[in-house]
């Protein structure tokens, strides 16, 4: 697919072995940028396949700004937010909780959802016992997929300093789900002391559009290291090798990269 749009235009895109980078004017242009080219994306897959795509949401502070910008393109344009949209992954906190992905999302975007906007959350209600939280999760997203081999046409993703995405840690099992396995999976983070919900390594790499969301100079050298394949063994690495993404980035996290 080409991925040219009317955004992202200050700097042409670049390929790089784990992925196509583009760039914003400004990091103040960032949130708008990338929004515009989410919605042009979806509206191309759309155009595509005569339906608007599952797209699958990420939590953490930097695509909320993003999903802002969406929701205020929706107040417009009631199109921008059709379709089905699932979440990534969770935390093990109730939706009303501060730190919940669900709750975010549901502030930053799902405020102004159209009539035909269909929400498939982690059902974190049930989470007294995380294996039923997957399994019913699993279930919703087999039933809302149909006989489609990956849980969404286009996944928003991000990366963390230590190289995850979604809720796929370094020191967690996150590499041991086969192709063809699970979609949904809990882990315990050590490092944050609590247990995370998401979507597999396999499921995602079955996702055929993958969108990292990166912004910042803390994570230019992380960046920089996993766009040139040389970091494959930390989780955002692992999955860029097997689906060749696109990166939105801001300029400062794309400082790093080889002029």
């Amino acid at each position: 697919m080409n991925h040219q749009s009317g955004f992202f235009q200050s700097s042409p895109p670049r390929r790089f072995p784990r992925g196509e980078v583009l760039v914003a004017a400004s990091p103040d242009r960032f949130a708008e940028e990338a929004a515009g080219w989410l919605i042009e994306r979806r509206r191309a897959l759309a155009a595509a396949t005569g339906v608007m795509p599952v797209t699958a949401l990420s939590g953490g502070s930097t695509p909320f700004p993003v999903y802002r910008e969406l929701a205020g393109r929706a107040t417009t344009d009631p199109r921008a937010l059709s379709g089905t949209w699932i979440q990534v992954d969770e935390r093990d906190v109730p939706a009303d909780h501060p730190d919940s992905n669900q709750g975010m999302i549901g502030r930053a975007l799902l405020a102004r959802a159209p009539p035909d906007l269909q929400w498939v959350p982690v059902p974190v209600g049930e989470r007294a016992d995380p294996r039923r939280v997957v399994a019913t999760y699993e279930r919703h997203l087999r039933a809302c997929r149909g006989g489609h081999s990956g849980p969404a046409d286009l996944a928003l993703l991000g990366l963390g300093p230590d190289g995850h995405t979604a809720s796929l840690f370094p020191g967690t099992a996150w590499a041991d789900d086969g192709e063809g396995g699970p979609w949904c999976a809990w882990y315990f983070v050590e490092a944050l002391g609590t247990r995370r919900f998401t979507l597999t390594l396999s499921a995602l790499a079955a996702v055929p559009h993958l969108v990292f969301l990166v912004t910042g100079a803390a994570k230019a050298s992380l960046l920089a290291r996993i766009l040139s394949g040389e970091a494959d063994h930390l989780p955002a690495a692992a999955l860029a090798a097997r689906r060749s993404p696109v990166w939105l980035l801001d300029p400062p996290a794309a400082a790093a990269l080889p002029s």
